[in-house]
């Protein structure tokens, strides 16, 4: 089975079957915690699982009837981005759940959350071709590919792709998750991005072998424990946000098969107050990884940023008329985002 990117604009990963998230990040939180000692950067692809906390409307569609096309949903003011909590009393946990409710074909109170609010919404279903409908997309776990940036070899936490991962189109929302997991991925490969036209990374995932688990879904990164590294690289320092500094760089990405190599960047600005989290400002120098991809792609967000040997932050944007550019989070806040 093959699958893309999760992301945005953004570098790293995309829902399949979904929109694009374009993502925005809150605040840069307060560097509170001390640096781990070392950290093992990791630079590979993942196939990331992520079952949501409940059922959320994906997208709204009309029902074909023998009279025509109608559209129940819709007209009884259901929203995409709406999530369903409950089908006449009784909790909606999955599409399978939504479904049976709907099958009877007799009216429905949806009790839905929007936002901070709750409210119910009373829907009937129409009978279409393949049996009652009320002409909804749902959606109730996600699956994608993005890079982990580290792995923490005292307590095996890891973190991965620099940025969270959203539950509507517009990016405002952070996902909320029931947990989840991730799986080993092989980069099969790269559709290269060009001006106005971000590239991005295509790959399988082999989804019965389980590396770790996912805990947090946060504005810095998606966080969790693994038993293991995934990467034969040697633990490293971290350097703090204010000993980052402007000039040559590296990054560890994989774009292709499964295994993450060194390309060259150089770091162009330093913003170590960006509300957004876009900390560093990166331009991609490195004349293999321009001609395999054009630079930075959807599926490279979270690969790791080293300078002088020190992990510095990871990838986490691309610039829609630049691919050669991109922005990076401090491992600092990142860190900090993992609590």
């Amino acid at each position: 089975m093959r699958y893309t990117p999760f992301s945005t604009r953004r570098a790293g990963c995309r829902a399949v079957l979904l929109a694009l998230f374009i993502l925005l990040s809150a605040a840069a939180p307060a560097h509170a915690a001390a640096l781990p000692d070392a950290l093992v950067p990791i630079g590979v692809t993942a196939g990331i699982r992520l079952p949501t906390d409940g059922v959320t409307v994906s997208g709204l569609t009309g029902v074909e009837t023998a009279a025509g096309s109608v559209y129940p949903a819709r007209d009884a003011g259901l929203m995409a981005g709406d999530r369903l909590l409950e089908a006449n009393g009784r909790p909606v946990r999955s599409a399978e759940e939504l479904q049976k409710a709907v099958s009877g074909g007799d009216a429905l109170t949806l009790t839905i959350r929007r936002g901070d609010e709750t409210k119910e919404i009373r829907v009937t279903p129409a009978k279409g071709r393949e049996g009652y409908r009320i002409g909804v997309w749902v959606r109730d776990s996600m699956l994608g590919i993005g890079t982990l940036t580290y792995y923490n070899p005292k307590d095996g936490g890891f973190g991965a792709l620099g940025h969270g991962i959203t539950d509507d189109a517009g990016g405002e929302r952070l996902l909320s998750i029931s947990g989840g997991s991730i799986v080993p991925s092989y980069v099969t490969d790269v559709r290269p991005g060009k001006s106005g036209e971000p590239g991005e990374l295509h790959g399988r995932f082999e989804p019965s072998k389980v590396l770790g688990t996912v805990d947090k879904n946060t504005e810095g990164g998606i966080f969790g424990r693994m038993s293991a590294s995934p990467a034969a690289q040697n633990a490293v320092p971290c350097l703090p946000a204010g000993e980052v500094r402007t000039g040559d760089a590296q990054i560890l990405a994989c774009v292709d098969g499964e295994t993450a190599r060194t390309y060259h960047i150089r770091i162009l600005k330093l913003y170590p107050d960006d509300e957004n989290l876009r900390n560093l400002l990166i331009e991609v120098t490195d004349a293999a990884l321009l001609a395999k991809t054009g630079g930075i792609v959807q599926g490279m967000s979270g690969s790791p940023i080293l300078q002088d040997g020190k992990l510095v932050g990871a990838v986490t944007h691309v610039l829609v008329n630049d691919p050669t550019r991109g922005y990076g989070i401090f491992i600092e806040n990142m860190l900090d985002a993992a609590g």
